[in-house]
């Protein structure tokens, strides 16, 4: 598979007690190529949500503006998305990847909010230029935060199956 390795397989003999039977048992240990997510969609992402930063340039005056270009940066990240989720596989449970692209939708969605929000109560435009800047620096944040986690927890896996002798 492109996104695994797959590492020495173990085999044991087992016996099935009620039927009575014996059968192999084995097990294929293998670790996931973390980078590929990362290079694949992570990190796209996460550079695309970050784009809304621009905006903060944009007068305030300019609603149409400002919004079409996040609805854009928006539209853009869910498009590019579901592309490259296709080819990723479907787990039962969220993962890390899932946790840093729902960061970086709930961005672009916070700052399209914000800035129809504030044009909308007509707050002053400086007011509004630090509220999008805030959060568009506190989620950047928590994507850094989430991708170093991927990162760290990679290597850790890493290190703990070649201790283990499995490489």
């Amino acid at each position: 598979a492109v996104d695994s390795v797959f590492l020495q397989p173990h085999y044991s003999i087992a016996k099935d007690k009620v039927a009575g039977t014996s059968y192999i048992r084995m097990a294929v240990p293998c670790i996931r190529k973390t980078n590929y997510y990362l290079r694949m969609v992570a990190v796209p992402i996460c550079m695309i949500s970050s784009l809304s930063i621009v905006t903060v340039a944009v007068p305030a005056e300019d609603l149409s503006g400002c919004l079409s270009n996040n609805l854009t940066l928006l539209l853009t990240a869910v498009a590019y998305f579901f592309i490259a989720n296709d080819g990723l596989p479907k787990p039962d449970t969220p993962t890390q990847l899932d946790k840093i692209v729902l960061c970086a939708f709930l961005e672009l969605w916070a700052v399209i909010m914000i800035q129809g929000a504030t044009k909308f109560w007509q707050l002053h435009e400086r007011l509004d230029r630090i509220i999008n800047l805030s959060l568009i620096c506190v989620c950047t944040a928590i994507q850094a935060f989430l991708l170093l986690r991927l990162v760290a927890y990679q290597r850790f896996r890493r290190r703990r199956f070649k201790d283990l002798g499995h490489i």
